[in-house]
């Protein structure tokens, strides 16, 4: 338990200003819930409703210049370009035929990129540069008509669970993903011989679901480059490849003769020299739990002052029941919402206080106060972040700190 986490727990008890209510009242002596409760999104719309992606008159910008203009002509009603494209032979149409609806279009405000679908639950992989700096982006889903139109209301929201700036990496996360779209399995990039077939879909300069196919030039270990909209110096294992890779294909897979992600499509060296993220590097992120910083990233942070900073509080609103009052507050004053405070209406309803130690939107640690007395009870640990409850912290000190922990039994 951190100081700042100590110091916010007491100056909040001492002004029972937080709040979050459980949905159902349950007596003391009851096991404490699995479920861990997401971190609210400030001013989160319902659940269904298509998120604002905001001001798009500037997109394009972030992903190396191509044409506001253009991308968005094409994002409004390209058909052509979301018709499969001509091929050279059976086996590449199959591969687009069957991964097309496995690649999404991730737009935000100032940009579009691409994403492989790599598990049912939703979760896609992309490059970090494509979400950089944002919590949550929109995904867009290729339609199965060729005749529909892409809209940017057909987009759905996406959370970004995890990054990796040095490799150029990131997860999102959708609710749900189409029936038919399939997974795209992870491949052995290290089986490739120079001279194989790979294959990239993705979105270059907005031409969205564009096929493009090309051959490997090379494996390269530990090969560092850099943008030059970032201070973050980069480095990864590569594929190099002749396949395109323009502004747009960002975060696309690139793939197998058997459809498997060898690598992410990333950035374009020059012509006929593109590069993609190898997929070990793809698969050591996977197995991570934390987000990997860049130092240059770490460095531009402030420096501690000597003191506790104030907390803020980034936004206040009701819960959807309308039964409580729900903060989301930015405990180290560094602008991002970390800490979720709250009250109920119900006095017979536990107060709760949650924490996301790495501001990803979710909440690794809930505090409960079962009777609101002003002292937690006990804590519940989510410590994969799978939104399941796998520890619970009991006999709490001062600091919050448990003096006993158990595991949750499935």
């Amino acid at each position: 338990m951190t100081l700042t986490r100590a110091v916010v727990a007491a100056a909040t008890a001492m002004a029972l200003t937080f709040v979050f209510a459980l949905q159902t009242a349950r007596a003391a002596d009851s096991p404490p819930p699995k479920a861990m409760p997401a971190m609210p999104e400030p001013g989160a719309p319902r659940a269904g409703a298509i998120p604002d992606l905001g001001d798009m008159s500037n997109a394009g910008k972030a992903t190396g210049g191509a044409s506001p203009g253009r991308i968005l002509r094409s994002i409004a009603g390209a058909r052509s370009s979301i018709d499969p494209p001509p091929l050279r032979g059976q086996q590449e149409q199959n591969l687009y035929a069957k991964f097309a609806r496995s690649v999404v279009l991730i737009v935000t405000p100032d940009s579009l990129g691409s994403g492989a679908i790599i598990d049912k639950d939703g979760t896609i992989i992309t490059n970090w540069h494509v979400v950089e700096g944002r919590k949550t982006v929109g995904v867009i889903f290729k339609p199965q008509n060729t005749d529909t139109e892409v809209k940017e209301s057909d987009a759905v929201q996406a959370k970004v669970l995890r990054i990796d700036q040095i490799a150029d990496l990131a997860l999102i996360k959708v609710s749900s993903i189409p029936s038919d779209a399939k997974v795209i399995t992870l491949g052995d990039h290290t089986k490739l011989s120079i001279g194989a077939d790979v294959h990239a879909i993705g979105h270059p300069l907005g031409e969205v679901w564009s096929y493009t196919k090309g051959i490997v030039s090379q494996i390269r270990r530990n090969y560092e480059w850099k943008y030059k909209s970032s201070p973050v110096e980069h480095r990864a294992d590569v594929v190099q490849t002749q396949t395109p890779i323009n502004p747009g294909n960002s975060g696309g897979p690139l793939l197998n003769d058997a459809g498997e992600l060898v690598g992410v499509s990333t950035f374009g060296g020059g012509t006929l020299i593109n590069f993609a993220i190898a997929s070990n590097e793809v698969a050591r992120f996977l197995g991570e739990t934390g987000d990997r910083l860049a130092p240059a990233t770490v460095a531009a942070a402030p420096a501690p002052s000597g003191k506790e900073c104030e907390p803020v509080t980034l936004s206040r609103h009701r819960t959807k029941e309308n039964d409580g009052t729900i903060l989301i507050i930015d405990a180290n004053c560094n602008g991002t919402r970390d800490t979720m405070l709250s009250i109920p209406d119900d006095k017979s309803k536990p107060t709760l206080m949650g924490f996301d130690e790495n501001e990803n939107g979710v909440l690794e640690a809930i505090y409960v106060d079962e009777n609101n007395d002003l002292k937690f009870d006990y804590v519940l640990f989510d410590t994969n972040e799978d939104g399941k409850t796998d520890l619970v912290g009991y006999d709490l000190d001062d600091n919050l700190e448990p003096g006993r922990v158990e595991a949750v039994r499935a």
